[in-house]
């Protein structure tokens, strides 16, 4: 029987030598491989569906950048969550603003305050004045939105002061007196470098004079002659500063010497009382008659108007390449194509609407203090949310929604936390 194994051996060695290489055939060769184990299981996992936002991304003014465009591009859920709430000392009208990481608001009453992006208090001051019946010291009040540029908070009250804050501690760097009541936001020309100093503009409520000023020094550059009452905002772009008054016009000036270039008449009980978005070298606005205008800033041409609304248009729009969407006082949301001015779709709210913001293929807007979001290629609201009585129209930034309420909170809204 040894004999036999032994005869044998030669025999299964080489059939055991057969099936190894046979085996081998079947293999990839390690320098044909698709990559690292770690590469190749990469590859199998799904993308989130919404990419976290840079932490720095950035809200400056009540309706986004400089030109008052109200877009971003960052992508929202089709649902939000209300990730936290901060209780401030008074009703917040204004929309909060966003720079350096921080979050910016102010009540009615005098308060200013900063939180970082998880809603903790970073610093908080009022702002008091002196009564002009009886020299006592009562509540500064803040009926205008605020805004961030130069590491500066910056915010114009309703007794004419523009108060220009440290963005790291609240302390005020210098104030502007500007002669009466300010209800739009303090604007920032964009610069090249953090090293130089912006020119700051803000407009005078009563007469519609347009105020330069450093945003360094808090002098006076300087400023132009009375229009009209206005209560919107200007917006600024390409060396140019646009609003609306109630002239029923809208006024083209330098930001270099604050001369008007232009005014682009919008005819009879068309007046202006919101804010202007800008866009290269379209400027657009609502008015008193419901008519909406898209106009050209360099030749002063009303390049279409949009008669569809039959209420007062003060709210300020928002622009993308293709749609423009804005708010009716009656309640309705429109959505009209930005180069034939006609009406895409309407959205009716139930509630005085505050200006929407595009955000990706979304919309956003507030009424009657609930928060909504509409699909912007329809309309077709996907959410919405009952936040308080009264509340400020969204900003969107590093993925967070923000508003305030007239319950003296701000609000944060955004993707579930898993």
């Amino acid at each position: 029987m040894k004999r036999v194994i032994k005869s044998l051996l030669p025999f299964v060695a080489i059939a055991a030598l057969a099936l190894w290489w046979i085996s081998t055939m079947d293999r990839t060769p390690p320098e044909q491989a698709k990559g690292p184990p770690e590469q190749v299981a990469k590859t199998t996992e799904m993308p989130p569906a919404h990419p976290a936002p840079p932490e720095s991304a950035s809200w400056p003014t009540y309706h986004g950048d400089h030109a008052l465009t109200g877009y971003t591009s960052t992508p929202l859920p089709e649902k939000l969550t209300r990730l936290w709430s901060y209780q401030a000392k008074g009703p917040v009208y204004a929309t909060p603003v966003v720079a350096e990481n921080m979050i910016f608001s102010c009540t009615s009453n005098g308060w200013v305050f900063a939180l970082d992006r998880s809603g903790a208090e970073v610093w908080s001051k009022q702002f008091m004045r002196e009564s002009k019946t009886d020299g006592k010291q009562v509540p500064e009040r803040f009926e205008a939105p605020l805004s961030c540029f130069n590491a500066l908070v910056l915010l114009g009250s309703a007794h004419g002061t523009v108060y220009a804050l440290d963005t790291k501690t609240g302390e005020a760097r210098w104030t502007y007196a500007v002669g009466g009541p300010v209800l739009g936001t303090v604007n920032g020309e964009p610069v090249a470098s953090e090293s130089e100093s912006p020119r700051l503009v803000v407009i005078g409520q009563e007469d519609g004079v347009l105020h330069c000023i450093d945003a360094g020094s808090g002098q006076a550059l300087w400023k132009t002659e009375g229009i009209d009452r206005c209560d919107g905002s200007p917006s600024i772009g390409q060396g140019i500063a646009v609003f609306g008054s109630c002239a029923a016009a809208l006024h083209v000036f330098s930001m270099v010497d604050g001369a008007m270039l232009r005014s682009v008449e919008l005819g009879e009980d068309s007046q202006v009382a919101g804010g202007v978005a800008l866009d290269g070298d379209s400027v657009f606005s609502g008015s008193h008659s419901g008519r909406f205008f898209h106009a050209s800033t360099k030749t002063g041409a009303l390049v279409w108007v949009n008669e569809d609304s039959n209420d007062e248009v003060f709210t300020t729009p928002a622009v993308d390449a293709n749609r423009i969407v804005f708010g009716a006082l009656g309640g309705t949301i429109y959505c009209l194509d930005r180069e034939t001015g006609k009406t895409a779709w309407k959205f009716e709210a139930q509630g005085e609407p505050t200006s929407p913001v595009i955000a990706g293929d979304k919309v956003l807007f507030a009424a009657d203090g609930a928060l909504h979001l509409l699909d912007l290629e329809s309309g077709e609201e996907l959410w919405t949310f009952a936040v308080s009585d009264t509340i400020s129209a969204p900003a969107l930034a590093g993925g967070l929604v923000l508003l305030g309420g007239d319950d003296g909170t701000v609000s944060a809204f955004g993707a579930a936390q898993s």
